[in-house]
């Protein structure tokens, strides 16, 4: 075993070497993590900063800033996951490689799509307490009460067929079917 590297002052170098190189480690690892958590974190201060100014702060609670900051990071971890999805080679060091941002991938789209429908749940009450249908909510081009929301409407539908699509493709290619010992 080499003895130990000193530095000026008598101290082993060895130590701060073992701490640089487990920090090392530790980035490689999951560096695309701390960039979707520090995309929810833009994403929820700039929601924020933006109620600032408003001073209907009882309008927010218990439904509306609930299902307004659901809808925000869904977009979000939408966008995350198109991107880790892209498999550019851009993004592969970011996340550690290829196979760390599919995982980041599979991991993050269902989670989008799971807050984009906690949105719509959230949605429910409020929609109720202003005497609106409940299929209107959630069914395109029934009223032209909901006009503005039918692409929204649409849009939400088309993620969360893409989700189940992706979740039939995985089911039935990605998991070897078991045989019963005849």
């Amino acid at each position: 075993m080499a003895p130990a590297q000193l530095f000026e002052d008598g101290r082993p170098r060895a130590r701060w070497t073992d701490v640089n190189a487990r920090f090392a480690r530790l980035s490689a690892r999951k560096p695309g993590w701390q960039l979707v958590i520090l995309a929810l974190a833009i994403t929820t201060a700039l929601w924020v900063g933006s109620k600032v100014d408003n001073r209907a702060w009882d309008d927010l609670w218990p439904w509306r800033g609930p299902a307004q900051l659901t809808i925000l990071w869904s977009l979000t971890l939408m966008a995350v996951a198109l991107v880790t999805g892209s498999r550019s080679q851009l993004i592969e060091p970011l996340f550690g490689g290829l196979d760390r941002a599919v995982r980041v991938h599979r991991i993050v789209g269902p989670a989008a799509v799971g807050l984009l429908v906690t949105h719509v749940l959230l949605l429910i009450p409020l929609w109720v307490e202003r005497g609106g249908a409940l299929p209107l909510l959630v069914i395109p081009f029934v009223s032209p009460q909901t006009a503005s929301f039918d692409v929204f409407i649409l849009v939400s539908w088309g993620f969360v067929l893409l989700a189940v699509l992706a979740y039939v493709r995985w089911r039935c290619c990605a998991v070897p079917p078991t045989s019963s010992p005849s």
